[in-house]
């Protein structure tokens, strides 16, 4: 089957991004200091698909209930992720969007570990310069041409400096529920603007840039930034906090400009 433009540029940006952080994973798997400090479960052993270990894999810790632990994909009640621990008494910690519970909000999200923490974060960057990459060409405004291009530059460096913390502090990053959620939606997103025709483009991609940068935002003030334990890490979190906020603003007023 013959395949389209977009589709082969998606391609190669996927494998890049895979390659980027496969070189460090395979590096520094053998000796990451964080499998061992940051997972107080038994014996630090990851459990599940999400690669959830000891603290992180346990809802407890965050206030979630026994039975019927967040679970499935950010969010759903099950007990597919996290298995069933927990202190509280309540009963069905369900979650909405994002590992939200109940009515507690994100009191039912299941701990993240320094290494996915690191995924998450370096998902959502390459989310947003793929985003830019098809933007970019397609964009009717000069200034939605430019904030693409903000994007491509910003996320670019953020996520060198995340490659710069797997280096030196030997964190491998580790996939999730919460990652894989992210590049769903991404994939779902590129596919939106793939089809959105020239006179609609501008608009649906900023629109979208509010959501996403909203989605990262909300993220790292309830869960990247609480969860880290790596003070480097948990530094350049709270400098990424104030760029997706300035990203935020500038998308909102674009957006509501068009």
């Amino acid at each position: 089957m013959q395949r389209t433009a977009f589709e082969v540029n998606a391609m190669k940006n996927r494998l890049f991004y895979c390659l980027m952080l496969a070189l460090p994973l395979a590096a520094y798997t053998g000796c990451s200091d964080d499998d061992s400090s940051d997972d107080t479960g038994s014996g630090g052993a990851h459990a599940g698909r999400g690669g959830q270990s000891g603290r992180g894999g346990q809802s407890g810790h965050s206030g979630a209930s026994g039975h019927g632990a967040v679970g499935g994909h950010i969010g759903d009640a099950g007990e597919s992720f996290g298995g069933s621990a927990g202190t509280s008494d309540a009963e069905g910690g369900a979650g909405g969007e994002l590992g939200q519970a109940g009515e507690g909000g994100a009191a039912g999200a299941v701990s993240l570990s320094d290494s996915e923490i690191l995924k998450v974060m370096a998902t959502a960057n390459q989310a947003e310069i793929a985003a830019a990459q098809v933007a970019k060409p397609a964009a009717q405004t000069t200034a939605v041409s430019n904030y693409a291009q903000l994007m491509i530059t910003d996320h670019t460096a953020s996520n060198s400096a995340l490659l710069a913390l797997v280096s030196t502090k030997h964190i491998a990053p580790a996939e999730s529920d919460l990652s894989m959620h992210l590049e769903s939606e991404a994939a779902t997103s590129l596919l939106a603007l793939s089809e959105t025709s020239a006179s609609n483009f501008d608009k649906t991609y900023m629109q979208s840039q509010v959501m996403m940068h909203q989605e990262v935002l909300t993220l790292l003030n309830d869960r990247l930034v609480p969860n880290a334990q790596d003070a480097d890490l948990k530094a350049l979190l709270t400098t990424t906090q104030t760029t997706v906020t300035a990203h935020l603003q500038q998308a909102t007023t674009i957006a509501a400009g068009l």
